[in-house]
């Protein structure tokens, strides 16, 4: 079956998984999962945090190594949600390709709880569109790479500005936005290290 699971043991297998996961996140998801049996290819819902769940405050070392702590700037929380949703959808990924080796690819789409323009009611936005693939899953070292330079080398589309706000996407456009994108190529990386911009994420 984890070779050549079909459509009931995949799904079944994928929902044992989260709900067996002894890992808790600080953090509230939920998703809803389909399979498509002849692609081997899964998709994901994913209902995103909230950015209000992100730490609001971060320690600040001076140069005597004393510690205090200082609030965020607005820029600087907008970029851990960033980084907090798409680490998430490569934590979901990652668990559902354990699942099944049939499992070719993970295309995840995320929305979040906004208020709209002139209006104080919340509605779902989508903000981000994944496909991840197994072979170059398994290929990328995670800890040498923050989450938002990782996805660079996955079909995806964002909308987010220099300061890290993630606008809406509408997913039937982000669909062909997402196929014209042109992944980076992680071997080009491994053997010329000196082109890709490492920038370490200070909210780890």
């Amino acid at each position: 079956n984890l070779i050549e699971g079909d459509k009931d043991y995949v799904l079944n297998a994928i929902n044992d998984a989260f709900s067996s996961d002894s890992e808790e996140l600080p953090m509230e998801y939920f998703l809803e999962i389909s399979y498509d049996e002849t692609n081997g290819k899964v998709i994901v819902d994913l209902d995103l945090p909230e950015i209000e769940d992100i730490p609001q405050n971060k320690i600040v070392v001076n140069p005597t190594g004393k510690r205090s702590i200082k609030s965020k700037s607005q820029t600087n929380l907008r970029e851990d949600y960033a980084h907090c949703v798409c680490g998430l959808s490569m934590y979901i990924a990652g668990i559902i390709f354990n699942t099944c080796i049939k499992i070719k690819e993970v295309e995840i789409s995320g929305f979040t709880q906004r208020c709209g323009e002139n209006s104080a009611l919340a509605t779902d936005q989508y903000v981000l569109l994944i496909r991840y693939t197994r072979e170059q899953f398994m290929e990328i070292a995670f800890e040498k790479l923050t989450s938002l330079e990782i996805i660079n080398f996955f079909k995806h589309n964002m909308d987010m500005t220099k300061t890290f706000v993630l606008k809406e996407i509408n997913l039937d456009k982000a669909q062909e936005k997402m196929e014209a994108f042109i992944p980076a190529v992680y071997r080009e990386y491994v053997s010329k290290p000196n082109k890709v911009n490492i920038v370490e994420d200070e909210s780890k």
